[in-house]
């Protein structure tokens, strides 16, 4: 006796109408992560964190339990459900809730910017060929790298295919386009084409690509887009932990589709054609770099917490199914150690001039990623911090997005605050949050253990957006990780915060951040203010220096294998540090 198989539904996401089947028993969520869409599910679809909300704008979505605990009766009202738990028995129509607010969102693409000459990898050079002889057996392939440097690589099969065509008709004056050693194209000697690289900057968060001349060094476009990856969850655990469950490819697979994606837009705004875009340069976290090459990333999660590999193989552009020139190189930032990546091999890259000095660079995020430098001897290390400054595991956390407050300010005995986009407050940001705690503190409603003194531990900031006792103590867990992480980083260099001549922040959470409120609340060590600075992206700068002069990408290559790890939670006294740097400072006199 045979049975009819279910019969698969449509579902149609606005604004985009992009459209997939659906089998019976799947959800939202599931049809989502099918086309790759951004949609922000932190508790990697179990139902608990609230935050992958859809609309439901055509058919019918039953409210669930989940619907009922985490979403207001009004958002129930207007169709507003949980895409993970939103399982349908009927084609239906939905938006995703978090993209129309982060139309307005910015995602910070400035960063630190230093002067160097131009001299990429990738260069042309023109040549005449000679041109074949009856009385000659030299092939194609011969007759060309007779004119070109000895040592030259082999000639790939794909650039062999096209040699006697493009030898012919460019009348043998040509120009050869080479990284390093390996012939990448042969161009007519009359062109003009642009030799370009991309610089890509893969955060857990956002991701940034710069499109750039590598003959002139100018930035010819620039794309910034939320990682679409966040549908497997907010923080890099909950993607490695979907990835040890359905294997890495369908989180490698979202990554190039979105890279692709970028890659289509900032070709199109400088009006070129893939062939052209003949290097790419990847600065991104251990796991991030990790998911881009398909690598497994389980023992990361484990300890000791191994990565696959810190210094990448040269791959190329079809390898990986990029949209780029099939033969263009794709070079990774190498690692610094476990958990310090390829984007702070960047941040170091920025500060290279500065080895002479006495400096701290934190990158606050999810992982806190840190360095040391004294006098040339550097250290590195980082910090579970968890994603309570990204505004997950926040009561009323977002990301700095329109609605959400990003600035919290205590005078004369009131509380004020300040609201991206000048509306009605939807939640706080991480700048917001370190704003809020540090207010709290001065008003008296938050002494240095942690402890709120509000009525049912709650304090409203504005509108409906509070702060409840649950909340600062996520804010002392992340605090509490990163300082101690870099007051042992400090200890093994046996260095005072005192010693400390600059203190760089980079990153976009560090862009947005108050000096004296993150010294406030003991986020980061006591320094006078001003040698607090900003570096902005530099993890993207780094990746844009390294692309173009390839001393620089030698440079940190070499620095790389300097730098000394340090394992801060494998510290006799990481727990009792810990412990203690989960209190705030006591207050000042003048507070």
């Amino acid at each position: 006796m045979s049975t009819t198989p279910e019969k698969s539904l449509l579902i149609d996401f606005l604004p985009s109408h992009k459209k997939v089947s659906l089998q019976p028993g799947k959800s939202v969520l599931d049809a989502a992560k099918h086309l790759g869409l951004p949609i922000h599910a932190n508790c990697s679809g179990t139902g608990t964190c609230g935050k992958c909300k859809i609309v439901l704008r055509q058919g019918d979505l039953p409210i669930t339990a989940a619907d009922r605990e985490l979403l207001s009766e009004e958002d129930r009202t207007q169709g507003i459900r949980l895409a993970c738990m939103a399982v349908p028995d009927q084609d239906c129509t939905v938006e995703i809730v978090e993209n129309a607010a982060e139309r307005g969102g910015e995602i910070l693409i400035k960063g630190l910017h230093r002067h160097v000459a131009i001299d990429p990898a990738v260069r042309r050079f023109g040549v005449i060929v000679p041109q074949p002889a009856l009385a000659q057996a030299d092939s194609d392939a011969d007759l060309l790298r007779s004119v070109l440097p000895a040592d030259l690589e082999p000639l790939s099969l794909h650039l062999l295919q096209q040699l006697p065509d493009k030898l012919r008709e460019s009348r043998w004056d040509c120009q050869a386009v080479l990284f390093e050693n390996h012939l990448l194209d042969i161009l007519p000697g009359s062109s003009d084409a642009k030799l370009c690289g991309l610089a890509f900057d893969i955060g857990t968060t956002t991701i940034v690509a710069r499109l750039i001349d590598l003959e002139s060094g100018e930035i010819l476009a620039t794309s910034a887009q939320f990682n679409a990856q966040r549908q497997y969850g907010d923080d890099v655990i909950a993607r490695i932990d979907s990835a040890n469950d359905q294997g890495t490819a369908a989180l490698q697979q979202t990554l190039i589709a979105q890279l692709n994606d970028m890659i289509g837009e900032v070709l199109l705004q400088a009006h070129l054609p893939a062939e052209r875009l003949f290097q790419l340069v990847i600065a991104g976290n251990t796991a991030m770099q990790h998911f881009f090459c398909g690598l497994p990333p389980r023992h990361l999660a484990q300890m000791p917490y191994v990565p696959v590999v810190r210094r990448y193989p040269q791959l190329t552009a079809s390898e990986l199914g990029l949209q780029a020139h099939p033969a263009a190189p794709v070079l990774l930032m190498p690692g610094l150690g476990r958990f310090v990546g390829g984007d702070t091999a960047a941040v170091l890259l920025t500060l290279a001039p500065r080895l002479s000095e006495t400096w701290l660079a934190v990158d606050i995020g999810t992982n806190g990623e840190i360095v040391l430098c004294h006098r040339g001897r550097l250290w590195t290390t980082s910090a579970a911090a968890g994603p309570a400054f990204e505004g997950a595991h926040i009561t009323s956390g977002m990301r700095a997005v329109a609605g959400a407050i990003d600035r919290v300010y205590y005078d004369n005995g009131v509380l004020s605050s300040h609201v991206i986009g000048e509306g009605a407050a939807q939640g706080i940001c991480g700048s917001g949050l370190i704003d809020a705690v540090a207010a709290l503190l001065q008003a008296g409603l938050v002494d240095y253990s942690g402890r709120m003194h509000a009525p049912g531990g709650r304090v409203v900031l504005r509108d409906e957006v509070a702060l409840t006792q649950g909340d600062i103590r996520e804010v002392q867990l992340a605090k509490g990780a990163i300082a101690t992480a870099i007051a042992l980083l400090l200890r093994e260099a046996d260095l005072r915060p005192d010693d400390l001549e600059s203190l760089y922040l980079a990153g976009a959470f560090g862009q947005y951040i108050r000096r004296e409120m993150a010294l406030r609340i003991g986020l980061l060590p006591m320094v006078a203010p001003e040698k607090i600075h900003f570096i902005g992206n530099a993890a993207c700068a780094g990746a844009e220096l390294a692309l173009m002069n390839r001393a620089e990408w030698k440079q940190i290559e070499r620095l790389s294998q300097q730098v000394e790890y340090v394992e801060v939670a494998a510290q006799s006294s990481f727990q009792d540090l810990f412990a203690e740097n989960m209190f705030f400072p006591l207050p000042r006199e003048d507070e």
